[in-house]
């Protein structure tokens, strides 16, 4: 079996020691290579800037995936409290991260949720511990006493806006544009504000979560980009290109979501791109849009996450005195906390920013917005399964490649029902190397884009039924 992942790195040029990014906020040390230049250029997009966004992209999910402990991580991390990493010990880390009780977090964070704390309001107190206690991110409460602090926030306040009938967001039939986009407002503001009062933790992924549950920080810019940039913008008219514009809700990352949609708003002659594909569909220019924000990040996520194993094993982090039957289980924990040791304090979304952003923005024209809310919310419904299909797509073609190499036939690509019948101009023929690389960034794109312009078909093809 061949390394696919370091082939992928040398053929495009991805190089570089993530240390320099997290000690000392040295962005230089890594390179993206040309092809990702190539595409920068192509949309006028700063490469520099857009490579800070897509190694904090990737940082923060391989946090995400590698970070997150359970309770049976939690217990092993008390009964083996001495244990070290670095600088910082199991104990250390239930102490910075955890609260060790639903009333320790309450004190801590959730009374934030609880205007009526001064009062007394012992009803409301309840009700937020109860969420602390059954909404706690790892699930059931057996187990280990403490609870990991990030991630919960979000969820207790969607819990309580859920009690007192004040959602989040809508479905998108739902939207009343006189009171509405008003509240809708009024909670993503407050939302940010609260936030403000998380500091001394990492607040990055309640933030995430919030917005991949409401999309309320894209719609708000979304419209105040299209108002300050496209006075001559029609929406009626223009339907296509804000079915392109809301395809964007797929990049997961808040900064870099934003920083290309008022890209592409921004610049002309992309809403002319738009515009022209959009009579048939706008896959040409949405396809390298998404290979520079959602194929890069995860190959740069992969990039990073091995060269923090590789600096794990040269700093010796996973050894260990532990004995027995939970030796492994010890040797593995350490890697994950060296991981959270390295990646916990990073925090990519500037707050005071987004916060400020929002504030500004004034409806005016509640048409618009509620046809922005319409095109995002639609698409909402679709995006996890939209995602999902992505990677299942990319992980498979990683296998076959590790599994057979890069220079294989091209129906080996396939599933075992396709034969050389189904694609005669490929028979039996040998593909490059940097073919099979080509096949792995974009074919899995076809897939996703075809899915995307069939959901925008059915919903025109809705709305022309009504008419």
């Amino acid at each position: 079996m061949i390394n696919v992942y370091e082939k992928i790195f040398d053929v495009l040029g991805i190089d570089g020691d993530i240390k320099s990014v997290l000690e000392d906020n040295d962005y230089s040390g890594i390179d993206f290579g040309e092809k990702f230049k190539g595409l920068c250029a192509d949309w006028d997009m700063d490469y520099d800037f857009m490579k800070k966004c897509i190694t904090d992209y990737a940082l923060y999910e391989v946090y995400r995936e590698e970070c997150l402990f359970d309770n049976n991580d939690l217990e092993l991390m008390e009964q083996y409290q001495d244990e070290l990493v670095l600088q910082m010990t199991l104990g250390d880390v239930l102490d910075e991260y955890c609260c060790d009780s639903p009333q320790s977090y309450y004190e801590s964070y959730g009374c934030l949720l609880n205007e009526k704390e001064d009062e007394g309001d012992k009803k409301e107190r309840e009700k937020i511990m109860d969420a602390i206690g059954i909404k706690e991110q790892n699930g059931n409460r057996g187990g280990s006493r403490y609870i990991f602090k990030e991630g919960l926030f979000f969820k207790i306040y969607k819990d309580k806006r859920m009690r007192y009938k004040q959602p989040l967001n809508k479905v998108a039939d739902k939207i009343d544009i006189v009171s509405d986009i008003d509240r809708f407002k009024e909670a993503t503001l407050g939302f940010l504000e609260k936030l403000k009062f998380l500091e001394e933790m990492n607040f990055t992924r309640d933030l995430h979560d919030y917005e991949n549950t409401t999309n309320m920080l894209f719609v708000f810019n979304l419209y105040r980009a299209i108002r300050e940039l496209q006075a001559d913008f029609e929406y009626e008219a223009d339907d296509g290109y804000l079915n392109a514009l809301s395809s964007l809700i797929l990049i997961e990352n808040i900064t870099l979501k934003l920083h290309i949609m008022n890209n592409l708003v921004e610049k002309e002659d992309s809403r002319e791109d738009f515009l022209f594909f959009s009579k048939s569909d706008f896959r040409m220019p949405l396809h390298k849009i998404y290979i520079l924000s959602l194929v890069y990040p995860m190959l740069i996520k992969e990039f990073i996450k091995r060269n923090l194993y590789t600096n794990a094993e040269k700093e010796g982090v996973t050894k260990t005195n532990v004995r027995g039957e939970n030796k492994t289980e010890i040797e593995k924990l350490k890697h994950r906390v060296y991981m959270l040791e390295r990646l916990g304090k990073i925090k990519i979304y500037n707050l005071a920013e987004m916060q400020s952003r929002v504030a500004e923005v004034e409806v005016e024209n509640r048409h618009l917005f509620k046809r922005l809310y319409l095109k995002v919310s639609k698409l909402q419904q679709e995006k996890g399964k939209l995602i999902n299909n992505f990677n299942d797509y990319f992980d498979e073609k990683i296998n076959i490649f590790e599994e057979y190499g890069l220079d294989i036939e091209y129906g080996s690509l396939f599933d075992d029902e396709v034969t050389d019948d189904d694609y005669p101009v490929f028979e039996n023929q040998q593909i490059s190397r940097d073919d099979a690389i080509k096949i792995l960034m974009e074919g899995s794109l076809y897939e996703l884009l075809d899915n995307i312009i069939q959901k925008w078909r059915r919903e025109k093809t809705k709305k022309n039924g009504k008419k």
